[in-house]
C-alpha cells in the first residue's frame, strides 16, 4: 500500500492533490519507468552478449531473456567473473563431514574447480576451446560450467555454440522450459512460470535416466539473485550439495587462475 504524501505536515493522497500537480507527478513516473525499461534491456542485451547461442524460435528466445532479467536487480554491470567458496556435502562421505569447495569462472571459456574433502583435492580446469583431445572428466567439466551458469543467471556460456528451442510442451502450469543443446551438450532449463527465475536444469543420460540439477536459497548479491545452494541428484540419490558461504561477482582473475 503506498504511503500518503506529507506537505507541510498534512497528509496528501495522490487523490487528494489538485489537478494541476498530477500531472507533473504522472509524467515524471512515467519517464522514470521508462528509463529503468531501457536500462534493464540494456544490461541484459549485455549479458546476452557473452553467449555463443543460437535461438530456434522466438519463444525461445523469449523465455532465456526472462530469466537473466528475473534474476537481475536494478542495472548491474554484466557478469564477466565469477568466485563461489563454500562446502561441498557427498552423501556417501557425510559421516566424516563436509569438504570445501571453489569455483571460478572467467567468462566465456575458463572454469576451474577445487574440491577439497578429507585431506585429499581434487583440482577440474577448462581454458578456452575445446582441443579435440579432452578425457571424459574434461567434457562433464564443460558440461557442468554451461549447467552452472544456465541455472544461476540464465547465462549461455560455453565454449561451442548452442541451440536454444521451446520445447513444445505445455502441460506443466506451474513451470515453463526451454532446450539446450549443443556438440555433447543436452539440457532442459526449467523457470517459474510465474517470476521465470531459474529452478533447475535437467540433463538426460538415456531414454530414462536423468541428472537433475537445482538452485535455490537466492540472494541478493551486486545486483544479481543468485543462489547459494546448488543441488545434484537423480531419481535414486543426491550425488552432491553445495552450500556456497560467499560469491563474488566480477572479481580480478586472470589468465593464472586456469592454468592446468
Amino acid at each position: 500500500m503506498r504511503e500518503d504524501t506529507r506537505i507541510g505536515g498534512n497528509s496528501q493522497t495522490e487523490m487528494q492533490r489538485p489537478a494541476y500537480d498530477l500531472k507533473p507527478r504522472t509524467r515524471n513516473r512515467s519517464m522514470h519507468n521508462g528509463t529503468a525499461f531501457l536500462l534493464t534491456t540494456l544490461a541484459i542485451a549485455a549479458v546476452a552478449a557473452q553467449d555463443r547461442v543460437r535461438y530456434a524460435d522466438a519463444a525461445a528466445r523469449g523465455l532465456l531473456g526472462k530469466s537473466r532479467a528475473a534474476v537481475t536487480e536494478g542495472t548491474p554491470a554484466p557478469i564477466r567473473s565469477l568466485i563461489l567458496r563454500g562446502r561441498l556435502r557427498l552423501p556417501e562421505e557425510e559421516a566424516a563431514g563436509d569438504g570445501t569447495v571453489e569455483i571460478k569462472i572467467l567468462l566465456p571459456d575458463r572454469f576451474a574447480r577445487v574440491d577439497a574433502i578429507h585431506g585429499t583435492q581434487r583440482r577440474v580446469v577448462i581454458n578456452g576451446r575445446p582441443s579435440g583431445k579432452e578425457s571424459a572428466d574434461d567434457l562433464a567439466a564443460r558440461a557442468q560450467f554451461t549447467t552452472l551458469m544456465l541455472g544461476m543467471a540464465g547465462v549461455a556460456a560455453a565454449s561451442d555454440e548452442l541451440v536454444v528451442r521451446s520445447t513444445g510442451e505445455s502441460g506443466f502450469t506451474d513451470t515453463a522450459a526451454i532446450d539446450i543443446t549443443g556438440p555433447s551438450y543436452s539440457v532442459r532449463l526449467v523457470l517459474d512460470a510465474e517470476s521465470f527465475i531459474p529452478l533447475r536444469v535437467v540433463s538426460f543420460g538415456g531414454r530414462t535416466a536423468s541428472t537433475v540439477i537445482s538452485f535455490a536459497n537466492r540472494r541478493a548479491v551486486s545486483g544479481y539473485r543468485l543462489p547459494f545452494r546448488v543441488a545434484t541428484q537423480t531419481a535414486e540419490r543426491v550425488l552432491e550439495a553445495l552450500m556456497f558461504d560467499d560469491i563474488l561477482v566480477n572479481p580480478g582473475l586472470r589468465e593464472d587462475d586456469f592454468r592446468r
